[in-house]
């Protein structure tokens, strides 16, 4: 199935918040699907990650960490015509680097840097550098022109970022289902133009696909035992619903129930479905009970 969803959907947001879902989105294609990357998402990755891992715990903690991108990091920054950062890695990179590159598996990168650490001054060079750089995000001025450059160069290569299989990946995973048998509980059928809601009660609903003019993921809280406080099981939810509006009504189905798989096939298909509010289910978690994001609507003209 080719899930419609990609890099326009998410340009179309705010740089910032743009260029940090990509970032994530790039680091469940490698690290949890083990999905190949083009450059430019090893680009955009590197830059990210040596961001967040030096201004948390120093360039230390991004070659232990996050070393893998750090053969990337001074092409990546020669592509978004960044000098300040580039002239400090540059020193930083010939400390932790043999021969011009770093080790990518993370063992023989430790054991790199455990040698060189005991060479003359290393810590002391490198402390020096962690101070510079951290010296230029102390103006807003560097971050707001890192995040333009970093904006303009993914919507220059737009075409060379995929993470549609990511996506739907990530939100099709049928472990999920029995880890919350409260969801299961609930059924859905898909039949033709029409979705029905089989509910743990025996009752059942049911609304047609050209009915619809919304949906939205709803946040209910772990903590509930039931979608509903007058509906069982007793036991536990993902905490997570869908909400299909009509003009009439709205219809809720947990995340996980059964049969959900095809409901979010369907979904996915609606023209101009936006599957950038899934990925963020992370983010969501910080959210207060009760949060709803609208992440389809129908429209009007």
């Amino acid at each position: 199935m080719t899930v419609k969803c990609g890099i326009e959907r998410l340009l179309e947001r705010e740089p910032e918040s743009a260029n940090d879902l990509l970032s994530w989105l790039i680091f469940l294609k490698s690290e949890e699907y083990d999905q190949t990357l083009s450059i430019p998402e090893r680009y955009v990755i590197s830059i990210d990650s040596l961001i967040r891992d030096t201004l948390n715990g120093g360039f230390d903690q991004f070659f232990y960490n996050s070393g893998q991108w750090a053969n990337d990091v001074l092409p990546a920054l020669e592509a978004i015509d960044d000098e300040q950062i580039h002239k400090i890695y540059q020193e930083v990179f010939k400390l932790y680097s043999k021969n011009g590159r770093v080790p990518h598996d993370r063992e023989q990168r430790v054991a790199s840097i455990e040698f060189k650490s005991h060479e003359k001054d290393f810590s002391a060079r490198v402390e020096a550098l962690d101070n510079r750089f951290c010296k230029l995000f102390e103006t807003p001025e560097t971050s707001e022109v890192l995040i333009t450059k970093l904006f303009g160069f993914i919507s220059r290569n737009r075409d060379a970022f995929s993470f549609e299989e990511t996506v739907y990946k990530r939100w099709l995973e049928p472990e999920l289902a029995e880890k919350f048998p409260g969801d299961a509980a609930y059924q859905v059928d898909l039949r033709a133009g029409e979705l029905l809601i089989c509910h743990p009660s025996g009752t059942q609903s049911s609304l047609h696909w050209s009915a619809l003019v919304g949906i939205s993921i709803v946040k209910h809280g772990k903590s509930r035992t039931s979608l509903f406080p007058w509906e069982g099981p007793k036991c536990p939810f993902s905490g997570y619903s869908w909400r299909f509006s009509t003009d009439e009504s709205a219809y809720a189905v947990p995340f996980h129930a059964r049969f959900s798989n095809e409901l979010v096939e369907r979904i996915f298909e609606l023209p101009d479905f936006d599957p950038t509010t899934l990925v963020e289910q992370e983010r969501f978690l910080l959210c207060p009970t009760g949060t709803e994001r609208i992440c389809w609507a129908r429209r009007l003209f």
